[in-house]
């Protein structure tokens, strides 16, 4: 939403009970961790499904691990964004042309204007722990006081656009309170990292997160530190 705001673009949310015309019609659908075989799969049905209602599909900044047949099937129909070099050079192997039809970006989180979110609040704690209760966790293990704030909204609600914007408010006034954040979710890390925090990154259960914090991370944002 911020993406078609800043550049002045019109845009309608999807809904399932519209008709679209397959020779106008543009579907850019929202990217992130998503497309990973083995963990998730609604993105990909989800494209398999309504892909042919639209012109073009521009798959917005992701991080993809599988799905072969499924990516290399739809080469004439997908402009794909990866927000890291691992997913980037795993899209051209599939037949993908870079700069034409696969392009290296950034996660779109970065773009994040924090100065219209933030609180009057001087951080006065000192560390939190907001590490992932999901599969994607690396290790499954336990951490004391862990906070996973990011699934207090997650599920099926981010073509809310009010909802979208009071829950990154959320996320960023819990997180203002607190001078260190140790993490394994990515866009708490982001997030952090913006804050001018002191973050500890730590890995997921697959590349996602270092990959990330190579393309993105090193060398921009000097508190913030990867952990193997």
């Amino acid at each position: 939403m911020i993406f078609f705001e800043q550049n002045d673009l019109s845009f309608s949310i999807w809904k399932e009970t519209e008709t679209y015309n397959p020779e106008e019609h543009l579907l850019c659908f929202g990217g992130g961790g998503n497309l990973i075989e083995g963990l998730y799969r609604e993105s990909r049905d989800f494209l398999e499904q309504y892909e042919g209602q639209f012109v073009k599909v521009i798959l917005f900044p992701s991080t993809i691990n599988g799905y072969e047949d499924f990516f290399v099937r739809y080469t004439d129909r997908l402009i794909i964004c990866c927000r890291e070099q691992t997913s980037y050079q795993k899209i051209i192997a599939m037949g993908y042309k870079p700069d034409v039809s696969v392009l290296l970006t950034h996660d779109m989180a970065f773009d994040l204007n924090v100065e219209k979110y933030l609180e009057k609040t001087v951080p006065f704690k000192d560390a939190v722990n907001c590490f992932r209760t999901d599969n994607e966790s690396r290790d499954k293990k336990y951490h004391e006081d862990n906070h996973d704030i990011s699934l207090t909204w997650n599920g099926n609600y981010w073509d809310n656009i009010c909802l979208a914007r009071n829950s990154t408010r959320s996320l960023i006034s819990f997180l203002q309170e607190y001078k260190t954040v140790n993490t394994d979710r990515l866009h708490i890390a982001i997030l952090g990292s913006l804050l001018n925090m002191h973050v500890h990154f730590h890995p997921n259960s697959y590349y996602k997160n270092e990959a990330v914090f190579n393309h993105s991370i090193l060398n921009m944002f000097s508190k913030t530190v990867f952990f193997k």
